[in-house]
């Protein structure tokens, strides 16, 4: 799976899922109610720190190996790209616990600001000034910057 579709299939969760209403009502509630045996995690701001995901991910299983719940609900919040150098990782990490896992993701200034460079490279500077060149890095395509400072849209072919 591209990176790309990879993150689409992460951002477009919330859409798609059955929880989308029941967290869009919360979000304009106080509070909030959440079915007997269910444990809610959230979290936010990676910014392509894989070993804070690993932490979080293990605080989570410990959790639930202490507390089990006939239901457990994962919520990220956004900002899992840019500024550090594992945004690959990170979004690997996701998708791979998306799998055995109920996983609700958003999508945050960070992840369009990536997404709108590969439908328009001519944004390229904006995405790089909050920290994508970290992100291209993470893909193995940090040498090729240098070579296509004036050329954004090879560069987006090639991610």
């Amino acid at each position: 799976m591209s990176w790309s579709s990879g993150l689409d299939r992460i951002c477009l969760t919330l859409s798609r899922s059955p929880y989308a209403k029941t967290l869009a009502g919360t979000l304009r509630v106080t509070t909030a109610r959440v079915q007997s045996g269910t444990h809610v995690y959230a979290a936010g701001d990676l910014h392509g720190r894989v070993e804070l995901l690993q932490e979080i991910f293990a605080r989570v299983d410990a959790d639930l190996k202490a507390d089990p719940a006939s239901r457990a609900v994962q919520i990220f919040l956004g900002d899992y790209v840019d500024r550090r150098p594992s945004s690959k990782s990170v979004i690997d990490l996701l998708m791979g616990r998306s799998r055995t896992n109920d996983m609700l993701y958003l999508k945050s200034n960070h992840e369009a600001l990536l997404l709108g460079f590969l439908e328009d490279p001519e944004t390229f500077e904006a995405w790089e000034r909050v920290g994508g060149g970290e992100t291209l890095g993470s893909y193995g395509l940090s040498p090729l910057l240098k070579e296509f400072p004036r050329r954004p849209s090879e560069l987006a072919a090639l991610f």
